[in-house]
């Protein structure tokens, strides 16, 4: 899991911009990036889940499913390292 402030979306069919999919827009296999240098990638929505990896800027993900209600997304790497 990763915060919505992290993500930005890059398939929404949107012009440009920084986009990061809500309920209504986002499904299940959507792609995007992260937006900025050391992210946490989480076990679950929340700081306190654990840590599975912390991405760099630019670092390819895929979103499995999204949580707007708590502004977390669950994705996983593109290169199908990690998952949360």
């Amino acid at each position: 899991y990763v915060h919505k402030d992290y993500v930005t979306a890059t398939d929404s069919g949107s012009s440009g911009g920084e986009v990061v999919p809500d309920d209504s827009s986002s499904s299940s296999g959507s792609t995007g990036y992260i937006n900025d240098d050391y992210v946490n990638l989480r076990s679950g929505a929340g700081t306190g889940n654990s840590v599975l990896t912390v991405m760099r800027k630019d670092t390819k993900i895929t979103f499995v499913s999204t949580t707007a209600k708590s502004g977390w997304y669950n994705i996983k790497l593109s290169n199908g390292t990690k998952a949360g």
